[in-house]
Formats: structure tokens, C-alpha cells, sequence
């Protein structure tokens, strides 16, 4: 029941959820620091850096390393826009 309710209310399930939840707040890592990206994947709690490239191409519509490139050098945009 509860899950059903929690897709109802936030439109997507719990999962889905918490795997963007994991995506944003790794950008911050991703952005601020020179790490593998299979490391920024496993520090940020998923399971390989194949369940979060995915993750983030859902979310972002372009590989982790991509989005790096874009926004590196760039600090007129600040991080906490691409969050949430």
C-alpha cells in the first residue's frame, strides 16, 4: 500500500526516487573533485558505475563525464542549480 501511495504522490516509485535523490547529490562530488567516475557511483551508494551511468543519462540525458566537461570552469553557474 505504501509504495502504491508514495508513486501516486510523487509520481514516479520510491526507487526512482531515491535513485535521482543519489544522481543530484553526486554531481556535487562529481563537479568538485577530480575522482573516477565509478567512484563518484559507489560513493554516492549505487551498486556498479553501470546502475548509475544509467541513472544519470534517465536524469540528465547525458553521461556523467559529459556533464563534467559542460560544467567544469563554468562558476557563474553554481552547483546547487542542478539540484533538485
Amino acid at each position: 500500500y505504501l509504495s502504491r501511495y508514495f508513486n501516486r504522490v510523487m509520481g514516479h516509485s520510491f526507487t526512482e526516487y531515491v535513485a535521482a535523490l543519489r544522481v543530484d547529490l553526486s554531481i556535487l562530488q562529481l563537479l568538485g573533485s577530480k575522482d573516477s567516475v565509478q567512484t563518484v557511483a559507489l560513493d554516492s551508494g549505487f551498486s556498479s558505475a553501470r546502475s548509475y551511468l544509467r541513472a544519470f543519462q534517465r536524469q540528465y540525458h547525458c553521461s556523467p563525464s559529459e556533464f563534467r566537461h559542460r560544467h567544469n570552469g563554468h562558476p557563474e553557474k553554481p552547483v546547487h542549480s542542478y539540484l533538485l
